[in-house]
């Protein structure tokens, strides 16, 4: 995610590095959830698995979710606004009250993520179009930067062992 948000970063007209810690840090919610709520985590990760959204099993299991989680965790340990919206607004970038373009990061790279394959044929159809053109930005610029996506998970294997 972390390395998505970096290369998305030039795209979005925002700092890549800023954007890098967005996406080292989305899922620290959840992470705070495993710590605080351990067996509750457990069944929310065996629904999840199922094909249930983490989200809505939260919120209905714990009144919260990892993004609120991880806004409050980011906010109480003083990271940069910027870093805490980006946490909190990231499954929902145009729910904000004020649209986080690094939210949009985390969003889009985390798209990224769970369609390589849709993407490597070329098929968008669910891309988060309104979003992109939320940021004015165009499809054809952000589809075109797709084209070219390097391997960015090159090296994360040397890096764990």
């Amino acid at each position: 995610m972390a390395n998505r948000c970096k290369w998305l970063a030039k795209t979005l007209k925002i700092d890549a590095e800023v954007a890098f810690t967005c996406g080292l840090l989305h899922a620290i919610g959840e992470y705070l959830i495993h710590v605080v709520k351990p067996a509750e985590a457990v069944v929310i990760d065996e629904r999840v698995n199922t094909g249930e959204s983490r989200s809505r099993l939260e919120q209905q299991l714990l009144g919260f979710d990892y993004t609120q989680a991880g806004a409050e965790l980011t906010d109480f340990w003083h990271f940069p606004q910027e870093i805490v919206q980006a946490i909190r607004w990231q499954e929902n970038p145009t729910g904000s009250p004020e649209l986080s373009s690094y939210a949009a990061c985390v969003h889009i790279a985390h798209y990224m993520v769970e369609n390589e394959a849709k993407i490597a044929d070329g098929n968008l159809d669910d891309f988060p179009a309104k979003l992109v053109h939320s940021m004015h930005l165009t499809l054809s610029d952000v589809f075109a930067k797709f084209e070219n996506v390097p391997e960015l998970d090159e090296g994360i294997e040397e890096f764990l062992n």
